[in-house]
């Protein structure tokens, strides 16, 4: 929730329904990461093509289950548009959205310190099970998972999207604008 561009928000990268087993943090920091990002890179898929958020992700109950509607969503625009775009050009397309997302923020100062949940999730133990175990959010391994999200998604250190990226993704436009806000502050 903390990345999200429009603050924290569920709807940016909601999870699965509870039919589904995966636990991001029993993964590997690094695989939970991708998973995560496969995960906001569908509900961006979604929220592009306009299709209900809450059918194709809240009531999805598994990835194999997202692949066959994100396969379905790719089918029907093709054939809606007579285009024939592939995986990675969707996929291509939802990266650009979030980061164009990302360096209109940056316009208004948003940076790497807007990126991170209150205080108080990192201090204030939460119920973690039936038994009445408690833990507070470690912030050290929210910093690691923020740092491998930005090098994942092309983003530097200050949270805002590299340049090179958005060459890559045709978006020379906004590379030229997000220029100016790049030393924002500093």
């Amino acid at each position: 929730y903390a990345i999200a561009t429009r603050g924290a928000d569920h709807l940016r990268a909601s999870g699965l329904s509870s039919g589904t087993s995966l636990d991001f943090d029993s993964l590997p920091e690094v695989d939970g990461m991708k998973a995560f990002i496969n995960l906001e890179t569908y509900v961006t898929l979604v929220n592009l093509f306009e299709v209900c958020n809450w059918a194709y992700s809240a009531y999805t109950s598994s990835f194999e289950n997202a692949d066959k509607k994100e396969k379905g969503m790719y089918e029907l625009f093709n054939s809606a548009t007579g285009l024939n775009f592939r995986d990675i050009d969707f996929k291509n397309a939802a990266l650009a959205t979030i980061l164009t997302e990302r360096a209109e923020n940056a316009r208004y100062g948003i940076r790497k310190k807007d990126d991170y949940f209150p205080e108080r999730v990192f201090d204030e133990p939460l119920p973690i099970n039936e038994k009445g175990e408690t833990r507070a959010y470690s912030k050290d391994k929210f910093e690691r998972l923020l740092n491998y999200y930005y090098e994942m998604r092309g983003i530097d250190n200050d949270g805002l999207p590299k340049s090179e990226v958005l060459k890559r993704l045709k978006l020379n436009e906004i590379d030229l604008d997000l220029e100016k806000y790049r030393n924002y502050g500093k």
